[in-house]
């Protein structure tokens, strides 16, 4: 007897609630084959997730929720998948919109014909979320040991990237008071491009910054559209992209949380592979136009004494890079001379790796 399209789904649900989960895949997939519904990608999702495989699990939650956008529970579930994969600002917006169609569910009326749809365990499993959790976790405890004790204390407050919300969920940047160091500089840092979630599995695009005014108060939000992509390759070994970055100055200033933002967005958005270009030229010359700074520009290398130029974590192996101002005539001569050479110079007769605006040039 031939099967119709509610005997296949309804079979295979039976089978998913057997926890046979294998031979419920299977039948999903001829179904899919024959007509693809949101229901059958919604019950193959749970399938993959069953089977720990959480990516293709997200891909099909995605493809019900395009056929099927005012499904509370698919939102759920996908909220649980993105916060499996260290994506909390993915999560917290799946949820949000996971309550805002809650209000039109209708309840079911007949278990039987609804059991492909019934809802998912509310809570992620604690055990699916170790191994993932604990290792973030050391990772990050490792990161803020190194930079406590190469630099000095971690901050209170970090400063999240709004463009980069969903994309890099667990990175911030950071202002400490290097009292560890010589002369107490202040500095600023990335703080997650090494985070074991890296490198970035979505990019944001068609940001859109927004700023009103009610009463006295100024209101700013951004919004944006996130893009599946692949990650970029990254060497064998290594923790995250491979590094995280510094720019230290004599005191605290804001121009360097606003040049690493545009470093980070053409890291993770733009595939810039600062990294790899520093280990190939060892060092590189940078045009940053900032909007109080538009002459901006920087030599980029890797960390020198004092400064550690590496560290370990728990994930791989991260350098530590270093971006310092300089002035017109000290990027001409770079780009005359060679870069290594300006960057002997400064060691010699400037700045070293300190970023000092409006200084007289060194060359």
């Amino acid at each position: 007897m031939t099967r119709t399209i509610d005997d296949i789904l309804l079979a295979a649900a039976t089978l998913y609630e057997k926890s046979e989960h294998d031979k419920a895949l299977a039948e999903l997939n001829s179904l899919i084959v024959q007509e693809a519904t949101a229901a059958a990608y919604h019950l193959r999702s749970r399938c993959f997730r069953a089977l720990k495989d959480n990516k293709n699990a997200l891909n099909d939650l995605n493809l019900s929720l395009e056929m099927e956008p005012n499904n509370p529970q698919a939102y759920r579930e996908r909220a649980q998948l993105h916060f499996l994969s260290k994506r909390p600002d993915l999560a917290l917006l799946d949820n949000q919109l996971a309550e805002k169609y809650s209000q039109f569910e209708e309840p079911e009326e007949d278990e039987d014909e609804n059991v492909a749809v019934q809802q998912f365990a509310g809570a992620v499993d604690p055990e699916e979320i170790t191994e993932a959790d604990e290792l973030f976790n050391r990772v990050y405890d490792a990161r803020e040991q190194f930079f406590e004790d190469h630099f000095g204390v971690m901050p209170s407050d970090v400063l999240k990237l709004n463009n980069m919300m969903g994309v890099w969920p667990g990175g911030c940047l950071v202002q400490i008071a290097a009292d560890v160091l010589p002369e107490d500089p202040s500095i600023t840092a990335t703080f997650g491009l090494t985070n074991p979630d890296m490198p970035a599995t979505v990019r944001s695009e068609d940001v859109v910054h927004e700023e009103r005014t009610e009463g006295d108060k100024v209101l700013r939000s951004t919004s944006m559209r996130l893009v599946a992509r692949e990650p970029v390759d990254v060497p064998t070994g290594v923790a995250g992209y491979g590094y995280e970055i510094l720019v230290m100055t004599p005191e605290q200033y804001d121009w360097p949380t606003l040049f690493l933002s545009w470093f980070v967005t053409n890291e993770i958005n733009h595939d810039a592979a600062w990294l790899r270009r520093v280990i190939q030229e060892e060092a590189l010359l940078l045009k940053c136009p900032l909007r109080d700074y538009p002459r901006l520009k920087l030599v980029l290398t890797k960390a020198m004494a004092p400064l550690p130029d590496a560290f370990l974590l728990p994930n791989g192996k991260a350098s530590l890079l270093v971006a310092t101002s300089i002035t017109e005539g000290e990027y001409a001569f770079g780009v005359k001379h060679g870069v290594l050479n300006l960057v002997d110079a400064m060691r010699e007769n400037g700045p070293g790796q300190m970023s000092i605006i409006f200084r007289p040039s060194c060359v």
